[in-house]
Order: structure tokens, then sequence, then C-alpha cells
């Protein structure tokens, strides 16, 4: 711990500012996602209380819409915390790419982490939309159906996550920022540590390319299962809960390990068994994004497993298929540089002192000022 601490001290003053503000932007938006989180699920916890009031009253007045309505409001307040826990998830993630990139001089990871952080505002801004839409189906539903029940949707959950897009806006523009700077800094310690094989930095560019994917992987896929699991499968048998479990995140996590220790170990067969697995990935994807747009009755919402969650499962799951595919190809183009002396770079891990010695080169230095991304 000690001998990280000395050498993050020798870091220039930009891989601070990006670790900080990256760890600010984590610990920030958490903590009023949590206060956000808290409140939805205070007022889930009251919806789920009317609901055999509100089935008494809609038996009561002949009205099956009314009973129909208000299942539906509260299939999609379930999903809002949902939501919410995976943004914080998000957060996480942004600053271990943060960390990773900065401390390992990966020039493609930061760049990717100011496009992830673009992302993320636009999901505030989604999250936004969720919560306003949410309050005005509320009223709405109090005003034209059942006024005389007390339904509860906090106030202050509108204004935080307003105030959530507004320093992600910033954030992101800060970090477009600061990538700028630290390509200016990391853009060239790759290619000192390679050489001037121009042959030998593309084949280590695609490795990197690979290994990013496989991050990128690691995080859509667990949002996608997240999703599907606690607010899709939850609801169904115990048996269902433990295929999803065994099925899908226990062979899906195995791949991808597969997939990081066959390449980097030049491994031809494992790389085989991991493009296999991708393909029936493929195919549960697939499979997954029909069934949720299949047999859909509007009409019935209380058989509709889907409710509240159809959205994001579908846009989740396109992006698992889009990086899917993505992996597959850049697993292949890394399977054709194979025994082409690759590992020898991979595995030889530079010291540190030469790691830490890229910071602090002279400005006159004739060394090359960056290893091109292009």
């Amino acid at each position: 711990m000690w001998g990280f601490y000395k050498e993050l001290k020798q870091k220039s003053k930009w891989v601070k500012i990006s670790l900080l503000a990256s760890f600010l932007q984590f610990a920030i938006v958490s903590i009023l996602e949590a206060i956000v989180l808290s409140k939805t699920l205070s007022d889930l916890r009251h919806t789920a209380e009317l609901l055999d009031t509100v089935h008494e009253k809609s038996k009561a007045l002949n009205d099956p819409s009314i009973y129909k309505d208000f299942y539906s409001l509260y299939k999609k307040q379930f999903s809002l915390p949902v939501y919410f826990s995976l943004f914080i998830f998000a957060q996480l993630f942004q600053f271990y790419l943060c960390f990773d990139g900065t401390i390992n001089q990966n020039t493609m990871q930061i760049i990717v982490l100011a496009c992830f952080n673009f992302l993320l505002w636009s999901y505030g801004g989604i999250q936004f939309y969720q919560t306003t839409t949410a309050s005005k189906d509320f009223n709405t539903f109090k005003m034209e159906k059942l006024s005389e029940i007390d339904l509860q949707f906090s106030p202050i959950v509108i204004p935080i996550t307003l105030t959530i897009i507004f320093l992600l806006a910033a954030t992101s523009i800060f970090f477009s920022f600061i990538a700028h700077k630290l390509y200016q800094e990391y853009g060239w310690s790759l290619y000192k540590r390679i050489g001037a094989d121009v042959q030998m930095k593309k084949m280590y560019k695609i490795y990197h390319v690979f290994v990013l994917i496989l991050k990128l992987d690691v995080f859509f896929f667990l949002m996608f299962s997240g999703q599907l699991l606690f607010l899709v499968i939850i609801f169904s048998s115990a048996q269902d809960i433990i295929i999803h479990v065994i099925a899908s995140i226990l062979i899906g996590s195995v791949l991808l390990v597969l997939a990081y220790w066959a390449v980097k170990n030049e491994n031809r067969w494992g790389v085989i068994s991991f493009i296999i697995g991708c393909i029936g990935t493929l195919g549960y994807f697939i499979l997954k994004l029909v069934g949720i747009h299949l047999n859909v009755d509007h009409n019935n919402p209380v058989d509709d497993r889907y409710l509240g969650s159809r959205i994001f499962l579908t846009s989740f799951a396109l992006l698992c298929i889009i990086f899917n595919i993505s992996t597959m190809i850049v697993a292949f183009l890394c399977y054709k540089n194979f025994n082409r002396g690759l590992k020898h770079h991979i595995n030889d891990s530079p010291r540190p002192d030469d790691i830490l010695s890229v910071s602090h080169q002279p400005k006159n230095s004739r060394l090359p000022q960056r290893w091109s991304l292009e």
C-alpha cells in the first residue's frame, strides 16, 4: 500500500486530478442516487400496500381498468430502484476505468472513459424522464381514477435527478479535457515499450482493444443480467432463478475469463472455445430479445412480465449483441497474430521505474511524443 502511495506521488498532476475527479464523481453521484433510491423504495412499499385496496375498489366499482392501470404504475415504479442501483454500479465502473487506465497508462481506455461519461450523462437524462413521467402518471391516476387513495411520490426525487444531470454534464466535458491531457502525456509510453516495429505496435494495439472490449462486455452483461434477474425472473419460480444464475451469469463469467487467458497466453483452442461460446451467447441474447417482445398484451398488464423494463432490457440486449459480435471479431484478429512475437511484450511487464519515468522525461527529449492510435 505504501509502495503504491509513493508511486502515485510521482505521477503527474493530470493523473492526480483525473483520479480525484473520478472518485468525487463516483462518491457525490452515488450519495445522491442513494438518497433517491431510499425515497423510491419507501414510496414503492407504500404502493405495494395499496394493491389489495385498489383491487377491492376496482371490483366494487365493476371497473377492471382501475386495478390494471394501478398495477401498471406499480410495475413501472418497481423498476426505478433497480435502475438507480445499476446507476451506482455504473459510477463505480467509471472510477475503475479511470483508475486502471491512468495507473497503466492506457490511452485508449482514457478515451473510452470520456465517451462512457457521456453515456452516463444520457442515462441520467433518461432517469430524470422516468421519474417525472412516474410522478405525472401517479397524479393522473389519482385525479381520474381514485382520488381518495393516498399515493406517495417523494417530491425530492425529481430535483435530485436533475442535479445529477448537471453534475454529469460538467464531468463529461471535464473528462474530455482530461483525456486530451493524458493522451499527450501517455501517448508514447507504449511506443517506448514496444519499440519502432510498426507491425508489432498494430498487434499490440489490437490486443489492448480486445482487453478493453472484454471490460465493457463484463459491464453490459452484468447490467443486462441484473435487470433481468431483479425485474423479471424474481417474479418467476425458484428454478428459473437458479437456471438464470448458472446459465447466464456463471457461464458468461467463465467465457470472459477464458478469453483473457487464451489471448494473453496465445492458446488457440482457448480462443476457438471462446468464439464458439460467444456464438451460443449470441443466440441466448437473441432469444431473450424475442421473448421480451413476444406475446405482448397491452390490455392485461398484470400478466406482462416485462412491463416497466421492456425498453431498457431491449437497449442493453442490443448493446450486448453488438459487443458480443465485436468481441468475436477482435478475438479472431488476436488469433491471427499468435506466434508472431507479441506474447513476449504482453507478459514481459515493464519495471516500475520505467513506468514512473514516463511523466518525468525532459521537455527536450528526442523520444517520440506519442504512440498514435490511428
